[in-house]
């Protein structure tokens, strides 16, 4: 089309349908008309089209292309069970489609069909050439949140999120639903700690962090721990009202002489407070916030230095 100079669309359509019309054997044309219309918004004519293409055709690298259009259309008119059909028939044929996996995953999740979605997503990592590509992570990451929420699969989720940070260790969606994960279960603090850490020397006053490392001070016992974590939230105007309560009037250690903690626990929380201090100064201000007394902006300030 490009080599006659066709650029209209009107006359691309029309040579397109006469292709097809002519040659209803040409995978290609039939890919090329979809993507047309499909582009042009008119997903009725794209899906009674691709909906036609799949009859004429067999399982040619294109039929992928246009198993997604149709899926695309019928997801739009509202039919999710076609449509997660259609996206799946994609992945069938182009074993690295990742949109048919993910689309069809998220499809039969709307639908309760927690396995079968399972089954997609654990489907197209299987059968991708490679195994270690990042394109696996993303379907990995969805795998995983099946299996930790409603197929009751904890061991499987944290194997799910870890080879999706093999795969992908950029996809901070994975390492924080796996760092949760873990502070879950005592067997696996020290790795949740650690996990942790990573996420706040990229977010130092990250709240979901510090309640994880504050949940584990409470299961060891760590008085200590628990102290820094709940000064911390204080400090961040975090705390609960129980919180608040709850936590030291003074900071645990002297800020002059902080020490390294042998409790992993402590230290990480330690380290929070540190590196937290740039983030914590600018949330509080010089008035600290609604209901915050001078004298307790300041103690909140002095808590950053620990």
């Amino acid at each position: 089309l490009k080599s006659r100079g066709l650029g209209d669309v009107y006359k691309r359509q029309v040579l397109l349908r006469e292709a097809t019309a002519v040659c209803p054997e040409v995978a290609q044309a039939w890919q090329l008309l979809a993507e047309l219309l499909w582009s042009r918004g008119r997903n009725g004519e794209a899906l009674d089209l691709a909906t036609r293409a799949l009859d004429a055709i067999g399982d040619v690298p294109e039929r992928s292309g246009i198993a997604l259009i149709r899926a695309r259309a019928l997801e739009k008119q509202g039919d999710r069970r076609e449509a997660a059909d259609s996206y799946r028939e994609a992945t069938r044929i182009e074993s690295t489609c990742q949109e048919g996996a993910l689309a069809g995953a998220r499809l039969l999740r709307c639908l309760g069909e927690w396995r079968q979605a399972a089954n997609v997503l654990t489907g197209f990592v299987d059968a991708h050439p490679d195994s270690e590509s990042p394109q696996i992570a993303p379907a990995l990451h969805q795998l995983g949140r099946l299996l930790a929420g409603p197929l009751e699969d904890v061991e499987g989720a944290v194997a799910a999120y870890r080879r999706a940070i093999a795969a992908d260790p950029e996809l901070r969606d994975a390492r924080i639903a796996l760092a949760e994960l873990l502070a879950h279960r005592p067997e696996c603090w020290n790795e949740a700690i650690e996990q942790h850490r990573d996420l706040l020397r990229e977010e130092p006053a990250r709240i979901g962090s510090i309640r994880a490392l504050l949940r584990i001070s409470h299961g060891r016992g760590s008085d200590l721990g628990v102290a820094t974590g709940l000064a911390v939230l204080r400090a961040l105007g975090a705390a609960t009202p129980e919180e608040r309560i709850q936590s030291p009037a003074q900071p645990p250690v002297s800020p002059a002489n902080p020490p390294c903690m042998s409790d992993p626990v402590w230290e990480a929380a330690r380290r929070i407070a540190q590196e937290a201090a740039h983030e914590i100064a600018e949330a509080l201000g010089s008035g600290g916030g609604p209901g915050s007394s001078e004298g307790e902006t300041s103690e909140s300030l002095s808590l950053i230095h620990i």
